[in-house]
């Protein structure tokens, strides 16, 4: 069923397969859909800031029961406005269905924690890097998508990237 879907095993940075992300996703092509997800992912922003330098390809994530990703960052350090696959100044995470239960999304180094209860609709945006440098890492960007305990849960990754990178 996931190979009908185009949907691929999940992999890490390199192309690596792990057992720290569990999960099935594919990319998708710039279409009328993906062209209004960038539209409101601009809305939440307010406007292009002058860093904005596009987006990378949507990607749509589904997970099953007792599939998960482990806290990771979305960037790495020093690379916000070089022109890398890793530039990655900010996340947008939006939630595409319903009817399942777990999958959270756990911010743990906000504080002693903080959750985001999954809803169909809702968005989740933030910044990997901090904005007086634009080199380091934000370190409240740590997150993890918590397992799933039994259903569907379906997402979207949006990643924002700085300089002249480019829209997919």
């Amino acid at each position: 069923m996931a190979e009908e879907l185009g949907l691929e095993r999940s992999m890490l940075s390199g192309g690596l397969v792990s057992s720290n992300r569990t999960s099935y996703s594919t990319f998708c092509s710039s279409t009328p859909v993906v062209q209004t997800i960038h539209s409101r992912v601009s809305g939440l922003l307010g406007a292009h800031p002058p860093w904005f330098g596009g987006y990378e390809s949507l990607q749509v994530v589904r997970y099953r029961a007792g599939q998960k990703f482990l806290a990771h960052m979305d960037s790495v350090p020093g690379s916000a406005f070089q022109e890398s696959v890793h530039n990655r100044v900010a996340t947008c995470l939006i939630y595409l269905s319903s009817g399942f239960a777990g999958g959270e999304t756990r911010f743990p180094c906000f504080g002693s924690g903080y959750t985001v209860t999954p809803e169909l609709g809702k968005a989740v945006l933030w910044f990997n890097h901090r904005a007086s440098d634009g080199s380091t890492l934000e370190p409240y960007a740590k997150h993890a998508g918590l397992e799933v305990l039994s259903g569907e849960k379906w997402v979207c990754t949006q990643w924002l990237k700085a300089g002249h990178y480019g829209s997919a």
